[in-house]
């Protein structure tokens, strides 16, 4: 084999592995393992029936919007704190702004708690052994330091 030929040949390989390695990554998802959804799992922990899934599904469809909002006001405000630092840094807007964001993290906290004290009224005898379970760990299973979700 000449070096002609196997320049060609080293080329064409060296081009189809390339075009394998950016194939593959601009497909491969980032992310750890998948994450089922809270409302997956707590279904599952939780071992709901059939009826208790829908009651709790209507419990999610009347807290939602309400959650939803709380959150986008509080990143409004969390946005509106470090948009000080372009301008001059106002010590008295900094501290109005951050206790009404501590008092808006106080109400979806609240929110939450409550939304759970909700979710234990659709259990039985036998599940609220697993919901105190799950409990302990529901931290972690809202944590956004958990790592980032699959789609």
């Amino acid at each position: 084999m000449n070096k002609s030929k196997f320049l060609t040949i080293a080329v064409l390989v060296l081009l189809v592995s390339n075009l394998f390695l950016a194939g593959f990554i601009l497909t491969h998802k980032k992310g750890g393992p998948h994450r089922k959804n809270p409302k997956e799992l707590i279904v599952k922990k939780l071992d709901l029936d059939h009826n208790q899934v829908k009651k709790y599904e209507e419990l999610i469809d009347a807290h939602k919007p309400a959650f939803i909002e709380k959150k986008k006001t509080l990143q409004n405000k969390k946005n509106d704190l470090y948009l000080l630092l372009q301008s001059h840094n106002d010590q008295t807007k900094s501290l109005e702004l951050s206790t009404e964001i501590g008092a808006l993290q106080r109400e979806i906290e609240l929110f939450q708690f409550n939304h759970f004290k909700d979710i234990r009224k659709l259990c039985n005898p036998d599940q609220l052994v697993r919901f105190d379970d799950l409990m302990i760990e529901i931290g972690s299973l809202f944590s956004p330091m958990a790592g980032p979700r699959r789609k």
